[in-house]
């Protein structure tokens, strides 16, 4: 019946609860027991008895045997080419050119006509003045024969003698006036300006003109502070020229106080031109060998940083375990670089070295790769 029949009793909020945490604490040890089965199961004996420690295996690195080799220290220079000796060329007095000068570029000799100015009134002066000197010279003569006869007295001779000193004087005057007419090389070179032509007129003490002695070449260039001890007259400097062309000089000049702007020392270096082949004002680059070291001639590659950021190279020593060492870098070239504060003779890690700390042990093989200085 239906109001006989008893109702069902539904479960407790507390019991359902109560069967909640025991699901968890039933997961929660499953849990545990997974872990310490993969800690102490995995790796031990069949008995389980045991736990049997893996040794690591090591990196498998390469390396390159590198021997020190004789490093030549050089010091690179740029500068620029300058002419053994330039001269101004100036007129000594004024007038108008009368003579077809040398045209500009061309080579001139020493004592060369480079410009004539019309001289017409000094040599007329001078023909004068040579006359005069002539006569006097002759009236001096006179007053000495008569001075020996005792018929002139010492003041008619003194005052024949002061004449003709006063001829030659105004005549050696007027010679040079007329030399002043022609401006001649005084250097053999290059003139290097166009001089005025016939017609032109120019003023005493004007600068026509520059004639540069080509014949050597002097290059200036300027040296850092740090490595002006270094250098010493009468080395030997090689020279590289913008034209491509190459000499080799010596240092003929060396600044014994730096320039205050720049600090650095002023020096030259003459470079034979007897063919005149290298121009004036180009570029050029210095190098000078200023010794000898020992290095080694590394892949710029294998350099890297220790933890506190030194730089330098992983070495493989003895039971095959990495080291590194610090190293200074001298030069950087095109294909590897030199370096300093390696063994003699050291093991360095070519590939593989950012995998590996110092103090590791590795696995090894000769880089089939090495580098331009340690090739057979």
């Amino acid at each position: 019946m239906a109001g006989e029949q008893a109702e069902t009793p539904a479960p407790s909020k507390t019991r359902r609860n109560r069967a909640g945490v025991g699901s968890v604490w039933v997961l929660v040890v499953a849990l545990v027991g997974l872990s310490t089965w993969m800690l102490l199961g995995v790796g031990g004996t069949e008995d389980g008895d045991k736990v049997v420690q893996r040794e690591p295996v090591p990196v498998r690195v390469e390396t390159e045997l590198s021997q020190e080799r004789v490093y030549q220290r050089q010091l690179r220079l740029d500068g620029d080419a300058r002419p053994a000796d330039r001269v101004t060329v100036v007129a000594a007095r004024g007038g108008f050119v009368t003579v077809v000068p040398p045209a500009q570029g061309e080579l001139v000799a020493p004592g060369e006509l480079l410009l004539a100015l019309d001289a017409t009134k000094f040599e007329a002066a001078l023909e004068t003045l040579e006359a005069t000197l002539d006569r006097r010279s002759q009236a001096l003569a006179r007053a000495q024969d008569l001075r020996r006869e005792g018929i002139s007295t010492a003041t008619q001779l003194e005052e024949a003698e002061a004449a003709l000193a006063e001829a030659e004087s105004n005549a050696v005057q007027s010679r040079l006036a007329v030399e002043r007419s022609e401006v001649r090389a005084p250097i053999a070179g290059r003139l290097i300006s166009r001089l005025p032509t016939p017609g032109s007129y120019v003023t005493g003490e004007t600068e026509l003109g520059e004639i540069i002695d080509q014949s050597r070449s002097i290059v200036v260039a300027d040296v850092p502070q740090t490595d002006i001890g270094s250098l010493r007259i009468g080395m030997d400097a090689s020279v590289a020229f913008a034209t491509g062309q190459e000499r080799t000089g010596r240092i003929s000049f060396i600044a014994s106080a730096a320039t205050p702007a720049s600090r650095t020392f002023p020096i030259e270096v003459e470079v034979e031109n007897a063919n005149l082949s290298v121009p004036t004002g180009i570029t050029a680059e210095l190098t000078v060998n200023t010794g000898e070291d020992t290095a080694h001639f590394v892949n710029s590659a294998t350099l890297t940083l220790s933890p506190d950021g030194a730089r330098g190279l992983k070495l493989v020593e003895q039971g095959n375990v990495v080291s590194f060492v610090t190293v200074d870098v001298l030069e950087a070239a095109a294909d590897g670089i030199w370096v300093t504060g390696l063994p003699p003779e050291a093991r360095i890690i070519t590939v593989g070295q950012g995998f590996v700390s110092d103090g590791d042990i590795v696995e090894t093989r000769a880089s089939e790769h090495a580098t331009v200085a340690n090739r057979p």
